[in-house]
């Protein structure tokens, strides 16, 4: 344990490591000696003074506020996670109920308006046949011409597209929409993509932690695809 004692002529000035070292080792030292923390000030920024105390006592207010903050900050996130899995419920269960293709995108349309709240969606399958069925059908060759970037791998896209393809995608909305998201379907192949926007800029933006999304993507692509077996095989009958 490092000795101090009362400096004397010729003895060498402590210097500010050493008086530090020193209150780690005995942090009780000002215990009992109130004279002294009444004389002792650190200086604000604003040029006064202000005794040890009330700067301890600043430090515990301001690291109270931060753990608020942050406490704040974590329930919010959970609150929103809950929502996100409450509707993604609320979607797989739609989902599974429905008995044909008409009923699933019955069922994705409604989900996606009442229980995410998304603005503006499109649905579009790859197919160069004709359906009677009340979805988008297109090429597969001209929409990933298209939507390259949107669709170069399996996650979801976030952020900002050209005119020309939010026009392709949105049709004659896209003056209205300010942020967009693209999970393409696919189990195993590519069968098709979800497109969502929002008049909202920061809501599909690029730095958007797409797990949620994702996850829509998965669920739809793999229940579309086993009703579009079924479809295929009951018209081969």
């Amino acid at each position: 344990m490092t000795k101090f004692a009362p400096k004397t002529p010729g003895t060498s000035a402590l210097n500010a490591d050493q008086v530090t070292e020193f209150l780690l080792q005995h942090p009780d030292f000002f215990a009992g000696r109130d004279e002294l923390l009444a004389k002792m000030a650190i200086p604000h920024q604003r040029g006064s003074a202000i005794s040890l105390l009330e700067r301890q006592l600043q430090l515990l207010r301001e690291k109270d506020v931060d753990t608020q903050r942050c406490l704040t900050h974590v329930i919010n996130n959970a609150k929103e996670n809950e929502r996100h899995f409450d509707s993604i419920r609320k979607f797989s269960l739609s989902l599974l109920e429905s008995r044909d293709m008409e009923q699933a995108i019955e069922a994705v349309e409604d989900s996606l308006n009442h229980d995410f709240n998304v603005e503006f969606h499109q649905l579009i399958l790859f197919s160069s046949q004709p359906s009677n069925l009340p979805v988008r059908f297109e090429s597969k060759d001209i929409t990933e011409s298209l939507l390259g970037e949107a669709l170069s791998n399996s996650t979801v896209f976030c952020g900002q597209l050209d005119e020309k393809r939010m026009a392709f995608i949105f049709g004659n909305k896209t003056q209205q929409i300010r942020s967009t998201a693209v999970a393409p379907l696919r189990f195993p192949d590519y069968i098709g993509l979800l497109a969502l926007g929002s008049c909202e800029l920061d809501r599909f933006k690029a730095s958007l932690r797409t797990q949620f999304i994702s996850y829509l993507g998965d669920i739809l692509s793999r229940h579309l695809t086993h009703l579009m077996y079924i479809d295929q095989k009951i018209k081969r009958k």
